[in-house]
């Protein structure tokens, strides 16, 4: 579970500094009873959401990063649009 979350946390922070152009990138865990959140937001340029988990949109760190939540039994969200930075979350359950 930790190898598959720190993989999808610094996709999402290479991303936002490879693509973004972000000031500023937030990146919060946080645990509850039986689930966990990894939260990775940015105040980037954001980007159109059409095809993103496609692989003819060409996003393949958001596809990995997708299949990796999905190994752990969880989800990946994101929240995005241009002009306004992405949102990245991960919920899974905790063994």
């Amino acid at each position: 579970m930790e190898q598959n979350l720190l993989r999808i946390a610094q996709e999402a922070v290479t991303n936002v500094l490879k693509h973004a152009g972000a000031s500023k990138i937030w990146v919060l865990l946080h645990m509850e009873a039986r689930r966990l959140y990894l939260r990775i937001t940015d105040n980037g340029l954001g980007f159109e959401q059409s095809n993103i988990f496609s692989a003819l949109g060409g996003h393949f760190g958001l596809i990995g990063m997708r299949e990796r939540a999905e190994r752990l039994g969880g989800e990946l969200r994101l929240e995005t649009q241009p002009g306004s930075g992405t949102k990245v979350e991960v919920t899974a359950p905790l063994p």
